[in-house]
């Protein structure tokens, strides 16, 4: 562990939801029980027919509030001609 992190489990968990066909995966509160304003470490590794290669070092993270959607945008028809449409977010 980093010498600034401290945590009472020094011991890591498997993300249950990763599937080793997908090159990415995403946590979310939802499914996964990410609390916001919790500092996550995240350890990494990579696999193939030869088997696993070491942990990268600790990734913290900490979790935040999802972000909202944006709101939907506004066409500006004073700004847009025949050939362009001027749109803002």
């Amino acid at each position: 562990m980093s010498s600034n992190y401290q945590t009472s489990s020094p011991t890591f968990t498997k993300v249950t939801g990763y599937s080793n066909s997908l090159m990415s995966y995403t946590l979310t509160s939802a499914t996964d029980g990410i609390v916001v304003g919790t500092l996550y470490a995240f350890k990494f590794r990579a696999a193939n027919i030869k088997g696993y290669s070491e942990f990268s070092r600790e990734l913290l993270i900490a979790a935040a509030s999802p972000i909202s959607p944006p709101a939907a945008p506004i066409r500006r028809m004073d700004l847009s001609t025949k050939t362009s449409l001027y749109i803002e977010w």
